[in-house]
C-alpha cells in the first residue's frame, strides 16, 4: 500500500506525472546531495582548503546512479540521518584522499537545505542560470566563509 497519493499505483496519474516523480524521486534526491558536495569541494579547493585534485575527483566521481541504494537505505534505518548514509556510500567510491575531503566543513543541514532548494528549482522547469548560481554556490560559499571565519 502506498503511503500516498502521489506513491498510489491507482492514484500517481491523477495528482502527479511521471516527470515530476522523477524529479523527487530518491536517485534525484542523492544527485541533488552530490551536486552539492561538489559544489562545496570547488569551493573549498578554489579557496585552498582542500586539493584541486580531490575536487576534481569529486565532481567526476559524483553520480547518483554509481551510490548503492541498499547501503544507503540500511544506514537511513540504523541512523535516521538523512545524509551521512549516502556521504558514507560517495566517500566508497573516491579514492581514500578525496574521500576524506567529501562533506569537510560542512553543515549538514545547509547542504540539506540547498539539496531540496535544487530539486525545488527543478521542479518549476528549467531555472534560470541565475536562479541555480544563487541556490548552489552562494550559500556554499557563505558556509565556507561562515565556517573558516
Amino acid at each position: 500500500m502506498a503511503s500516498s497519493l502521489i506513491n498510489s499505483e491507482l492514484f500517481k496519474d491523477q495528482y502527479s506525472t511521471k516527470e515530476m516523480r522523477a524529479v523527487f524521486s530518491g536517485r534525484a534526491q542523492i544527485q541533488s546531495w552530490l551536486d552539492c558536495w561538489v559544489a562545496l569541494a570547488k569551493a573549498e579547493a578554489k579557496n585552498g582548503v582542500i586539493p584541486e585534485s580531490a575536487a576534481e575527483e569529486i565532481a567526476q566521481k559524483a553520480h547518483a546512479e554509481d551510490i548503492d541504494m541498499d547501503y544507503v537505505r540500511e544506514g537511513f534505518k540504523k541512523t535516521s540521518h538523512p545524509l551521512m548514509p549516502q556521504t558514507r556510500a560517495f566517500t566508497k567510491l573516491c579514492s581514500p584522499e578525496a574521500g576524506g575531503y567529501i562533506h569537510w566543513v560542512a553543515i549538514s543541514k545547509d547542504c540539506n537545505m540547498i539539496a531540496r532548494l535544487t530539486l525545488l528549482a527543478t521542479s518549476v522547469g528549467q531555472p534560470e542560470p541565475w536562479l541555480l548560481f544563487l541556490i548552489k554556490a552562494l550559500p556554499l560559499e557563505m558556509i565556507f566563509v561562515k565556517i573558516s571565519v
